[in-house]
């Protein structure tokens, strides 16, 4: 009898006990945080292609609506239009990441067909991810380019 006395008053004293809703932490799927991850990327100048994706220039192979869409892209984002294609062509990327993962995210480990496009202006090249869609990003860090195969365009 005195347990089940001191078992009801514990439960009686915990029934007025609040936990504190945790600390919500913002996540990637945040618009905010979102939004800030795209300023860090647009901020940062594009770095020198590796050995492998600075061979020798490909290009007609990529649709006019999508190359032109990420011409218009680069020219707002560096304020002028003296861009220089120096690749344009189609290829299947080994994973939804199209070769250039980002930190902390998450990607299809099935095959991507899409599109590798790199323009040079102001010295530097720029170097972006396609996919068939017609989506398409900025590949900050290239690193060496691996592909599954180029497939041809009809």
């Amino acid at each position: 009898m005195n347990t089940s006395i001191s078992f009801l008053a514990i439960i009686l004293l915990c029934a007025g006990c609040t936990v504190p809703p945790a600390a919500t932490s913002p996540t990637r799927d945040d618009p905010q945080v979102r939004e800030q991850q795209r300023e860090v990327y647009r901020r940062k100048a594009p770095q020198k292609l590796p050995p492998a994706a600075a061979a020798k220039p490909v290009t007609g192979e990529v649709p006019e609506p999508l190359l032109e869409r990420v011409r218009r892209a680069l020219v707002q984002q560096l304020g002028h239009d003296r861009l220089r294609l120096h690749r344009a062509e189609a290829v299947t990327w080994p994973s939804g990441a199209m070769g250039c993962a980002l930190p902390g995210q998450v990607y299809t480990q099935a095959s991507v067909n899409g599109y590798h496009v790199v323009f040079e202006a102001d010295g530097k090249y720029w170097d972006y991810r396609l996919n068939q869609r017609g989506g398409f990003r900025h590949c900050e860090n290239p690193g060496p380019t691996k592909r599954v195969l180029q497939y041809p365009t009809q």
